[in-house]
């Protein structure tokens, strides 16, 4: 994965938090800025160190890291987390459909492929 794709990843998910966090919640640049970081880092981590059991502890942990650190209910964090593990899974679709073909490296379109063993 190449710098390009994870920059996207955490803009995406600081932008789901936008949408999702109302009022009452932490709607700070610099706490949303920060979880999207943390999670996207995790994701990442998560995926070379457990491949096979990456998708529902970062899921999992997500929806704990939004939901502690955002103060906001367990469905907006639910939320927000099913819309990232989304964005994640058809990211490489839309970008292949979006840019022309051969304008990007084969890193920034490939999948992450959760069920595969290094």
């Amino acid at each position: 994965m190449n710098y390009l794709a994870f920059l996207l990843q955490a803009v995406v998910l600081w932008f789901v938090l936008f949408i999702i966090l109302r009022d009452g919640s932490a709607r700070s640049y610099s706490t949303m800025f920060y979880v999207s970081v943390g999670i996207t880092l995790a994701v990442i981590g998560l995926h070379f160190a457990i491949p096979r059991w990456s998708l529902p502890v970062a899921a999992a942990g997500s929806v704990l890291m939004i939901r502690f650190f955002c103060y906001t209910s367990w469905l907006r964090a639910a939320i927000a987390s099913a819309l990232f593990f989304t964005w994640l899974h058809f990211y490489p679709a839309l970008l292949q459909r979006v840019v022309p073909h051969g304008a990007l490296p084969d890193s920034v379109l490939k999948p992450i492929d959760l069920d595969d063993n290094p």
